[in-house]
């Protein structure tokens, strides 16, 4: 027995012995049904006589005998609330089956008001109420193997008939399900059935004993019976629960008396939890016969139920909800004392209050815990419940420092649980959604004290409290321990870099000694301990002072160095310099990278300094500093880009042959080595930046040196014949000067930029003194043929010898002239195209202006609703007359919507006429 759910006492044995002046009256029944309404209690008897008896103050009263009620056994009866009339009130009646036919009896006068004759030979009937919101009933009777559905709304009405359908076999029980449908058990199976379409469900067969028990519970649910064994299925017949409720006899009759299921058998009867299935009660109480069930309007009350023998009835007494929670927890049924709340919730029945509920939630969980070893269960009902999380965080003491663990101890009668090998890492990791789920919640609340209402004694009374300061490292703790043991190195990094409250040295020494180095430094970083963790990823890297070899080699050690000080930036901008030096002396480019990559950058002006004082090359440290500024676009000063370009030079300055060497001049760019590499670096900086000061650059660059670059300068300026003649005459690169007119060559911008061919036919025809290519009339010619369309012919013409033969120049002339006919055939064409247009305008003009338009003294603007009078008005080519103010829009009707693009409206001003 798991639990005291009912009190049992004799009811009808003492009442008859009390009353009945023949002692030997108890014997003289034998009790067939029962049914009960209010205080009073219905029962039907073999021998065809109705019994009433009434509940008073000591207990239930015979109140009425009818010996003679019927004829026949009353098989079945059923009292209901119905109305007389449609607007009278509910008053009590009973469906029973009186000489084998189904009648209607009004109460308590016994008077039958109705009987449906074509019932003879009813073996059983369901009568339900389908509409809570109506006194109306629908009364479902199986005769024989004919199942017959009937409505009643009001008794002056009587019963109607709705249908009849015939059925393969006769039913023994019928139970309403929903709608038009029933759950007929027969002698060999169950099935649903729909009264209305006539379809059926099979369920399953009844078993060995062909007896079928049945009964409606809560949440759209049937109780069927298999042997010794009952099954939960849906209205739809299918299985919905994990369980079955096992009897260990076979099952007389069933009912429910929520939240329990009771059973009859032919030796007692058992009492079970309608959601565990679990064994709840058993009395011993042979020859059960009948179950009914009356509600309870009582708070902390179950429903109460009858049981009747074949010459007995016993009345079942729910014991208070709350008494029976308290008497699960002190057996630690834990598991049955929230299935009982839960339906208790369900049912609107009051059993514990939220505090109490809580509390229990946190008992099971401990229990689950510390005893049946069910962690993720367990940490489910932690998640339920308010119990002070230091008390979850001391089930590990051992994973705890010292001192938090002495503050942390448990009070009998719950002592520490002690786990081994992977039970005890799963544990662990079963708590960690919780802890992760209260992290928050625990460390704004660090300091309070809940306070919780209990069944009895709190269950957090059960632990001492001495130390609140503790709880965030405590939680913390256990979750760095539970992500190391589990090997959870995302979580576990996630924990490291959160604001936490884990003791430094104490995860310091694991953390080496897991050897998980990489980790402690994101936990440094976490604390702010910035300085520590630098100094420790240098000291990785390096060998120790034995000999023995580095942990981490050097080029990985700078790698974790430059990004650490990425993420530090100008919030600790002197601990980023005085660690920088380091990496900038073992490699450079990882030493521009912790500025040029910073997450928080120093400002420009402070890291070109301190790469000049620090660096090994600081020329280079800056030039490549500026490089990823220039490239990256970071910064507004125009100023960097002249220094990138002034570093560029004195690099090519200092790499230059001298003066007067014999050494051969080579294209820009191509030339071997370090000079090489950096005037291509500075001839694509002249060809993409736009920012650097050309003046200024031009100024300091040499006069005979460096042309290519002059050149680009130039021609950042503007000063595009000058470029060219460092191409044509300085360097003799034609088709670095023909490539040049190509990218500056603008016809619409005015200056040299339209001019670029013909200043570069200057330089082929006209050389200056000192040119290294002399005169070039070929190149000319060639020019001219090519680009005739972008050099002035009449220049052109004037710049070629005048000893040239003139079949040389043919093509060039063949070329201007057929290019200008083009153009003036292209303008005519233009010319006439518009004068066309222009004519067509001038006609619709003409017909617009020269079409009657007639005003009358009452024609009305259909936009203000004004007359026009002699105002001026505007006609729209679809004939509508308004206001010339009233037209916003010389394309767009105003009235209609109608849109004219080619023909504005006529403006005209009125003067009336009857035209």
């Amino acid at each position: 027995m798991a639990h005291q759910a009912f009190q049992v006492a004799p009811l009808l044995a003492e009442e008859f012995a009390l009353s009945a002046s023949n002692p030997s009256f108890v014997t003289s029944y034998t009790i067939a049904t029962i049914d009960i309404l209010h205080k009073d209690l219905y029962v039907g008897t073999q021998e065809g006589a109705l019994l009433i008896f009434t509940e008073e103050a000591n207990g239930f009263r015979l109140k009425a005998e009818h010996k003679t009620f019927s004829r026949k056994p009353i098989t079945k009866l059923a009292v209901v609330m119905l109305q007389l009339f449609s607007a009278s009130d509910p008053l009590p009646f009973l469906v029973c089956t009186t000489d084998s036919l189904v009648a209607l009896h009004e109460l308590p006068s016994m008077n039958m008001k109705n009987q449906l004759l074509d019932t003879r030979g009813a073996t059983t009937f369901e009568c339900v109420q389908t509409d809570p919101s109506s006194t109306a009933i629908t009364l479902f009777v199986a005769v024989k193997k004919h199942l017959h559905r009937y409505r009643l709304v009001t008794v002056s009405q009587g019963f109607q008939k709705l249908n009849e359908i015939v059925l393969p076999t006769t039913p023994r029980l019928l139970t309403f399900t929903s709608g038009s449908c029933v759950c007929v058990g027969f002698s060999r199976e169950y099935a649903i059935v729909d009264v209305e379409t006539g379809s059926s469900v099979d369920v399953f067969p009844t078993g060995r004993a062909a007896q079928p028990t049945q009964s409606r519970l809560a949440k759209r649910e049937l109780l069927l019976s298999k042997d010794t064994e009952s099954y939960i299925v849906g209205y739809d017949g299918k299985p919905t629960r994990g369980f079955f409720l096992n009897w260990n006899d076979i099952p007389i009759t069933l009912g429910f008396a929520s939240p329990y299921v009771v059973c009859a058998t032919a030796s007692k009867i058992v009492v079970r939890s309608y959601s565990t299935g679990s064994l709840v009660q058993s009395f011993s109480l042979p020859g059960g016969v009948a179950v009914s069930v009356r509600e309870e309007n009582r708070p902390y009350k179950a429903p109460s139920f009858f049981v009747a023998t074949k010459n007995q009835i016993c009345r079942f007494t729910s014991i208070s909800l709350q008494h029976q929670v308290q008497e699960l927890i002190e057996t630690n049924e834990y598991e049955e004392a929230l299935a009982l709340t839960e339906i208790c919730d369900e049912e609107n029945l009051e059993c514990v209050d939220s505090h109490q509920l809580r509390d229990l939630h946190a008992r099971y969980a401990f229990h689950l815990f510390c005893h049946k070893k069910d962690f993720e269960l367990s940490a489910k009902h932690f998640e339920l419940t308010e119990c002070d999380v230091r008390k979850v965080v001391g089930l590990f003491p051992e994973l705890l420092p010292l001192k938090l663990s002495n503050s942390l101890h448990y009070v009998p009668p719950l002592p520490p649980p002690t786990f081994q090998g992977p039970e005890f890492q799963r544990a662990l990791t079963s708590l960690v959604p919780y802890l992760n789920k209260n992290r928050l919640r625990i460390g704004s609340s660090l300091n309070q004290v809940q306070n919780q209402k209990s069944l009895g004694e709190n269950f957090d009374q059960m632990f001492s409290d001495e130390d609140d300061n503790d709880l965030a490292t405590a939680v913390d703790v256990l979750l760095f321990r539970a992500y190391l043991t589990g090997n959870n190195d995302e979580e576990l990094e996630r924990l490291l870099r959160e604001r936490n409250g884990l003791p430094v040295q104490e995860v310091e020494r694991v953390l080496i000694e897991k050897m998980k180095y990489l980790k402690l430094i994101i936990f440094f970083e976490g604390k702010g301990l910035h300085r520590r963790a630098l100094e420790f990823i240098r000291q990785l890297s390096q060998r120790g002072s034995d000999g023995s070899m580095a942990t981490i080699s050097m080029a990985e050690g700078l790698q974790h160095m430059t990004r650490y000080l990425n993420r530090l930036g100008n919030t600790q901008e002197k601990l980023v310099f005085e660690y920088a030096k380091w990496v900038l002396q073992n490699n450079k480019d990882l030493g521009i990278e912790i500025f040029t990559n910073s997450l928080h950058p120093i400002a420009s002006d402070k890291v070109l300094k301190y790469l000049r004082d620090n660096s090994t090359n600081g020329n280079a440290a800056c030039v490549a500093y500026l490089e990823s500024l220039v490239e990256k676009n970071v910064e507004e000063n125009d100023s960097y880009h002249d220094q990138l370009a002034q570093h560029y030079l004195d690099i090519i300055m200092n790499l230059l042959p001298p003066a007067g060497s014999s050494a051969q001049r080579l294209q820009a760019g191509t030339e071997p080595g370090q000079i090489g590499i950096t005037r291509r670096k500075l001839l694509n900086f002249f060809e993409k930046s736009n920012r650097y000061h050309a003046e200024r650059l031009l100024n300091i660059f040499p006069m005979d040196d460096l042309l290519e670059e002059r050149a680009l300068i130039l021609r950042r300026m503007g000063r595009h014949e000058q470029a060219l003649n460092i191409y044509v005459h300085k360097l003799g690169h034609h088709e670095l000067a023909l490539q040049y007119c190509d990218k500056v060559f603008d016809p619409n911008v005015e200056g040299e930029a339209k001019s670029v061919f013909t200043f570069l036919m200057e330089d082929f025809l006209i050389p200056p003194v000192g040119s290294v290519s002399g005169l070039q009339t070929m190149l000319a010619l060639d020019l001219l043929t090519k680009h005739f369309d972008k050099i002035d012919p009449l220049r052109a013409l004037d710049l070629l010898p005048a000893n040239i033969p003139v079949f040389k120049i043919r093509g060039y002339i063949d070329s201007v002239l057929k290019d200008l006919t083009e153009k003036r055939r292209v303008h005519e064409i233009s010319k006439n195209l518009l004068k066309s247009e222009t004519l067509l305008v001038k006609q619709i003009a003409f017909n617009c202006k020269n079409k009657p338009i007639s005003i009358t003294p009452i024609t009305a603007c259909p936009v203000c609703n004004k007359r026009i009078g002699e105002s001026a008005f505007a006609m729209y080519p679809n004939g509508i007359l308004v206001h010339y103010a009233c037209s916003k829009d010389r394309h767009v009707c105003p009235v209609t919507g109608d849109r004219f693009d080619s023909s504005p409206p006529i403006r005209k001003e009125s003067s009336l006429s009857n035209k």
